[in-house]
């Protein structure tokens, strides 16, 4: 059943929304596609592209339903690729996390996160990869659906594109070498700090 690895980067559609935190699984998603020169295509209620990474298949998703209703795309690609649970890496983002970390898990609940809780409401399972950006500022919150949907602000952009690299690295290294060594590297990296193992030649 296992066709490939599907990698799913969540965010709301939309230009508003397209430098906001809560975009950056997008931001992942859009990187590998011009990394791997990979085309986007409109189906299954998602922007879906195909690529190959040493003759391993990644099919890059990213919704089109809005962030709570994540799980429908999601199913729907699943079943159509026929790709196996197992073989799902979700990237969002996380306010529990410091702005610029990266946090890889085999499987997992949903964190308060709505668009991992509907895609497990609706595969019926926690049992998937996830990819959690860091976004949490390092100040208080006051309101949290605010800051989310905002643009990122101006003194965390740069940190925000390293992120975004070092995630867009992470899933390479998943398709390549596997979840552990992924996790091994990528969870214990410092806010900030460039790759000095190899792994930029992915």
């Amino acid at each position: 059943m296992n066709s490939g690895t599907l990698v799913v980067g969540l965010g709301n559609p939309g230009s508003q929304y397209r430098e906001s935190p809560h975009n950056l699984g997008f931001e992942v998603l859009d990187r590998l596609a011009t990394r791997l020169q990979a085309h986007w295509k409109n189906e299954c209620l998602a922007f879906v592209a195909r690529a190959e990474q040493d003759a391993k298949l990644l099919i890059l998703a990213k919704p089109l339903t809005w962030m709570n209703l994540s799980g429908r795309s999601v199913k729907l690609v699943l079943e159509y690729y026929g790709v196996a649970l197992a073989q799902l890496v979700v990237v969002c983002d996380d306010l529990a996390l410091p702005f610029g970390r990266i946090r890889i898990r085999a499987h997992g609940g949903p964190g308060g996160h709505n668009g991992l809780k509907s895609i497990i409401e609706s595969v019926g399972s926690d049992q998937f990869a996830r990819m959690r950006l860091g976004i949490h500022p390092g100040e208080p919150v006051a309101d949290a659906a605010e800051y989310v949907l905002q643009p990122i602000p101006e003194q965390f952009a740069p940190l925000a594109s390293t992120m975004v690299e070092q995630a867009t690295l992470a899933v390479l290294t998943i398709v390549q070498q596997g979840l552990m060594p992924a996790m091994n590297y990528f969870n214990r990296l410092s806010i900030g700090e460039t790759n000095r193992t190899g792994l930029e030649e992915l």
